[in-house]
């Protein structure tokens, strides 16, 4: 095989390939890359068996071939080339070359036909979202996902069609983010399904910055986003995701309205005396005054003050910090409205804005 291509676009592909490649892989082809040069195209190829990403991009193929070679070291040799430089590989005997003005450099290889072949499988249902859209669906409940590696069907996100709107969920047990959008052409039926966490952020960090739709295909047990010249497959959870509206509380009768830099500054603060991170914050109601305040043995004690409006009984309720400061950073407004109940009852946190599309629910934790 033969081929030139530009620096910038074979470090883009090859960039996008090292985002899946697993490097502590005991599998040495794993570590590898896959080049497939035919047709004016190039295809760069890199998949850790639970994960493919598949990129083409323009190159002038001499000879066509098929080729896998070390993804980091590939990587890195073209990122030290000069900018805006032609490469040209080639395949001679198994040493992959590699040349650019004066530079020359040769890397063992494997063979192609020892890559992993990752069939995306036959698709059941198609449908295309705008990019935007579900990027942002991603990326506001990805911070909810579990990592608790026993309920496994916590381990990503829930796409699913709820009344109508595409819908994506995480969950870890003691919060939860759940987001929707209004989508033209979305199936009549489709099975609800749970995107693994490294495929979510995979998904979000790249399809960020395309502008148009992203074709979305779904098998029975796998899951394939194809935009631009970029398909990324990846296998699908296989568990059943608990049903959510249960635990999503319907009465909380009281209503605390609060500017969202104001509150995490206040809880930032206040979590300086703990030592690590997730410990317990108290939030004690009154109408017009939010007292955030930790008393941490080892660390220390703290109290804030934040004005609000606050309709409903006054109480003192205790939350975990960090779940606080992800849910707030991930609001998208000036204002959060927090929906409670009593002070065991889960809360729910909304935008103050029309059409929000987004809650976060955060179940309390005792205050000692």
């Amino acid at each position: 095989m033969k081929f030139l291509v530009e620096k910038r676009e074979l470090l883009k592909g090859l960039t996008l390939a090292n985002s899946v490649v697993e490097r502590a892989s005991t599998i040495p082809i794993l570590a590898n890359v896959l080049l497939v040069a035919a047709e004016g195209a190039l295809t760069v190829v890199a998949t850790d068996l639970d994960v493919q990403i598949k990129l083409t991009l323009n190159a002038d193929v001499r000879q066509a071939g098929r080729i896998s070679v070390s993804a980091s070291m590939l990587q890195d040799i073209v990122k030290k080339l000069a900018d805006g430089a032609q490469v040209e590989c080639e395949l001679v005997d198994s040493l992959f070359h590699v040349k650019s003005g004066r530079s020359r450099l040769k890397m063992f290889s494997l063979p192609a036909d020892d890559f992993p072949d990752f069939d995306a499988g036959k698709p059941t249902t198609q449908f295309s979202l705008d990019s935007v859209d579900l990027v942002r669906l991603l990326r506001k409940t990805s911070f909810a996902i579990s990592t608790e590696a026993s309920r496994y069907y916590l381990n990503g996100v829930y796409m699913h069609l709820r009344e109508g709107n595409f819908a994506c969920v995480a969950t870890d047990g003691h919060r939860m983010a759940v987001a929707w959008v209004k989508a033209e052409g979305l199936p009549a039926h489709m099975p609800g399904v749970i995107l693994p966490r490294k495929t979510t952020l995979l998904a979000a960090r790249h399809i960020d910055g395309h502008d148009g739709a992203v074709t979305i295909r779904l098998s029975e047990t796998k899951i394939a986003f194809e935009w631009g010249n970029t398909v990324l497959v990846s296998k699908l959870i296989d568990g059943s995701f608990p049903d959510y509206d249960r635990v999503i509380p319907k009465t909380n009768g009281n209503r605390l309205r609060v500017d969202v830099k104001a509150l995490t500054a206040s809880v930032d603060r206040v979590a300086t005396v703990s030592p690590e991170k997730g410990r317990v914050c108290s939030f004690r109601l009154e109408q017009s005054i939010l007292e955030v305040a930790m008393n941490v043995p080892e660390g220390g004690t703290a109290e804030d003050r934040v004005d609000v409006q606050y309709e409903g009984d006054e109480m003192v309720i205790g939350f975990n910090t960090r779940y606080v400061l992800e849910a707030l950073a991930n609001i998208g407004a000036d204002s959060v409205v927090w929906e409670m109940g009593d002070p065991g009852c889960a809360v729910i946190l909304r935008p103050q804005i029309e059409d929000a599309n987004f809650m976060s629910i955060i179940m309390p934790m005792r205050v000692a």
